[in-house]
């Protein structure tokens, strides 16, 4: 009986439910939602509608509180504040992409936060995003980066320490005095170290083109 305990207090312990990061780079936003024109009869305009669809896995706070509702720019045209979610391109990135304008300038100026919980791949070994301006990466609560605001840059920031975990991921718009915060965001996602299968794959293709290119050198 004392053994069939011991058993159940060691092997029957509560786990934490891994989930992967959902639509982390922005670009699979639920469109099937109700959008509202904000620009009745112009052909450019952006769309009022929900938060938690356009930004499908994400919290986005403003002031502490969950947006309910955000705007959608489908092409080019007008921004809204506080954000936007705009189609955009990037060079670095893929063709056709999806990224946050933000737009948290006077009179209405708000701290956005965007926070997501997942879980970082096992082998990842960094997180790589896009920003115009000053803005915090925390995991887990702690300061893992922060951005250059003068210029915009595409940090590839070491998450190596967190691979496997379930973490909170936390972008935070640092908001200059009296200014705000007007810029482009957008994450790229993770970067991973190939796994040992994948090295030996690398090795076995390298032996096969060197005796390949040594009978061709003997021919």
């Amino acid at each position: 009986m004392k053994l069939i305990l011991v058993y159940l207090t060691i092997f029957n312990v509560p786990r934490v439910a891994a989930q992967d990061f959902v639509n982390l780079d922005f670009n699979s936003p639920d469109l099937s939602g109700s959008l509202v024109a904000l620009e009745p009869g112009s052909a450019r305009t952006p769309y009022l509608g929900s938060a938690s669809e356009l930004l499908r896995g994400w919290t986005v706070y403003g002031d502490g509180v969950p947006l309910r509702n955000i705007a959608f720019q489908p092409g080019s045209g007008d921004l809204y504040n506080p954000l936007t979610l705009t189609f955009t391109r990037l060079p670095s990135s893929s063709p056709v992409n999806y990224g946050i304008y933000i737009e948290s300038t006077p009179p209405r100026i708000i701290d956005l936060t965007f926070h997501q919980r997942g879980q970082i791949p096992l082998n990842a070994s960094s997180l790589s995003f896009v920003s115009g301006g000053l803005m915090e990466m925390r995991v887990d609560g702690n300061l893992i980066y922060t951005s250059n605001p003068n210029v915009t840059g595409f940090p590839d920031v070491d998450i190596s320490r967190f691979a496997g975990q379930v973490v909170d991921l936390d972008f935070h718009v640092l908001l200059l005095p009296g200014a705000g915060a007007s810029y482009f965001f957008d994450v790229i996602g993770f970067s991973q170290v190939p796994e040992p299968s994948t090295w030996a794959l690398f090795g076995v293709g390298a032996v096969f083109l060197a005796a390949a290119s040594l009978r061709r050198y003997r021919n």
